[in-house]
């Protein structure tokens, strides 16, 4: 692969800080038609290919690679082609389609069967409102299920030599299901996601999850607000703040605002919604090193972009605040739920007054 390092250093400067096992495992799979998550918490990805043009033994890596932080980004790899003819860069760009194709097919499976092993596991979960991280968050659980034995999660290994990747979850793990609410209820469940009692949380393998969210709370035809968060237990101490008044719709992530908004305001095209935002305030741009605040730059954007749609964060008493506390369920924690009562409140009653 002529190119391959040049490639690694494009990816770099983009500001994807590739792992061990990243490095150790991208070479297998270039040319393998999917996107690849990578980087450091699994918030970056490549979709590569490999391209030989005839009469020469040189292989060339091409494609494109991002970011899931900040709403998403991404670029191709950049690479001279000055010296192909168009009849090879017309080649270059069918094998490219052919390889899509095959894994679009590919990639239809394996959604299918994440699907169906998330219903599974919810069906072998237990209804419950209370674990030991809600416990900890403060929070009461809705739409939510527990483990009430261990469960181990196995995914086989990508090549040969390679060990399976195991995941042992313990009695008492909280289970998330994260729905599409476009989609037929038989179908609406798409993945599911673990938290355990120590908060560390995964995400079952494979699933589709841009637009998937949770919703807390019901939505009717007298429904005239909601509020969209990205945590768990943000949304839960967003529904104990507002005394339950309000569905709460759960976007993950940051990232993922920038679907499950959009949805939304398709399935409900006149309800008013909040944006919760995290204030990530000591979060840098891993480019430029600069503040960037993922969490209010996505809702911020979101939010412009969609009619009858407003964002707020949290303001917290800065002779407290810890590096890490960013979201309204860190402002519960940490300064009891009254403060994010008064706040939420504010807001929701100027927003009443200027919209009804």
């Amino acid at each position: 692969m002529e190119n391959y390092q040049k490639v690694l250093d494009q990816m770099a400067v983009f500001g994807i800080e590739l792992r061990d096992k990243d490095l150790a495992q991208l070479p297998y799979k270039i040319d393998s038609g999917k996107r690849v998550t990578c980087g450091k918490g699994g918030k970056d990805w490549y979709k590569l290919y490999l391209f030989q043009p005839r009469n020469t033994s040189k292989k060339w890596v091409t494609g494109t690679f991002g970011t899931y932080r900040n709403g998403g980004a991404w670029c191709k790899v950049e690479q001279d082609w000055a010296e192909l003819s168009q009849a090879e860069r017309d080649r270059m760009v069918a094998e490219r389609e052919a390889a899509k194709a095959a894994a679009a097919i590919e990639r239809a499976k394996e959604i299918a069967n994440a699907s169906a092993d998330a219903l599974t596991i919810w069906r072998k979960a237990v209804p419950t409102q209370t674990t030991l991280y809600l416990e900890r968050k403060q929070v009461i659980g809705e739409t939510c299920r527990m483990l009430d034995q261990s469960l181990t999660l196995r995914w086989p290994a990508q090549r040969k030599g390679e060990d399976d990747t195991v995941w042992t979850l313990p009695a008492g793990t909280l289970v998330l299901p994260l729905m599409r609410y476009d989609m037929p209820r038989a179908e609406a469940m798409r993945g599911v996601q673990f938290i355990k009692p120590d908060g560390s949380k995964i995400y079952l393998r494979q699933f589709d999850k841009p637009g998937c969210c949770i919703r807390l709370g019901e939505v009717n035809a007298d429904t005239a607000l909601m509020l969209v968060v990205e945590g768990y237990a943000t949304g839960g101490t967003a529904r104990r703040a507002t005394a339950y008044a309000w569905p709460v719709f759960v976007a993950m992530d940051a990232g993922n605002l920038a679907h499950v908004v959009p949805l939304l305001r398709e399935l409900y095209p006149d309800v008013r919604m909040l944006i919760l935002a995290d204030d990530d305030y000591r979060t840098r741009d891993k480019r430029t090193g600069q503040l960037n605040n993922p969490g209010r730059t996505a809702a911020k954007a979101v939010a412009r972009k969609t009619e009858r749609c407003d964002f707020v964060w949290p303001i917290f008493n800065p002779t407290n605040r810890g590096p890490k506390d960013t979201d309204f369920n860190d402002l519960h924690v940490l300064e009891g739920l009254g403060a994010v009562s008064d706040q939420l409140m504010g807001v929701i009653q100027e927003i009443t007054k200027h919209h009804g």
